[in-house]
């Protein structure tokens, strides 16, 4: 553009050339804000979405359903090795510390049961699947019943992940050595 002179009474007043600017590229402050924010609503509220899940769905979760078991085996082992021990004072020690810590796996396992379902709930021995006559106890019996959890503690372990894995993992890690060390 060329230099323009403007007239002011009294005075001669030059103008500056005016240059025109290149466009700009990219987006503006503005957009961009305007888009994160668009896309922090979406990221939330998918979230949210599929977070939707009530306890009760849970509840039949694989996982809500290996754990209910892996606790349930914990608390029928503590009941056998708490009921051995009345039966077989020379082995009292032994047994009474693993009814001890069986106890405290199936707590352990019903804690982290009720974090999951997202309700409280409460861990019984598991029922028999068949109904005959009850085996009498005996170290042989609560070993066989020792390996069995263990092997069932560590397949769900297996299927688990994160702080549910390790938790399992560790019971079953427990629990084979109460098998195969303690009762030996």
């Amino acid at each position: 553009m060329s230099n323009a002179a403007a007239s002011v009474p009294g005075r001669a007043v030059r103008l500056a050339p005016v240059i025109a600017q290149p466009p700009r590229r990219g987006i503006d402050r503005r957009t961009a804000l305007t888009s994160v924010l668009l896309a922090g609503g979406a990221l939330a509220g998918g979230t949210a979405l599929t977070g939707c899940t009530t306890p009760a769905d849970r509840a039949d979760d694989p996982q809500a359903v290996r754990l209910q078991a892996a606790a349930a085996q914990a608390q029928a082992d503590a009941d056998a090795a708490r009921g051995l021990a009345v039966l077989d004072g020379a082995s009292g020690p032994q047994l009474r510390l693993i009814a001890d810590q069986r106890g405290q796996h199936a707590s352990a396992l019903a804690d982290e049961l009720s974090r999951y379902v997202e309700r409280p709930t409460s861990v019984t021995a598991a029922p028999s699947s068949t109904p005959a006559a009850p085996s009498p106890l005996s170290r042989a019996s609560l070993h066989a019943q020792l390996t069995r959890s263990a092997k069932d503690a560590g397949d769900a372990a297996v299927a688990a992940s994160g702080y549910q894995a390790a938790l399992l993992g560790s019971v079953a890690a427990a629990t084979r050595v109460h098998a195969e060390v303690v009762l030996a």
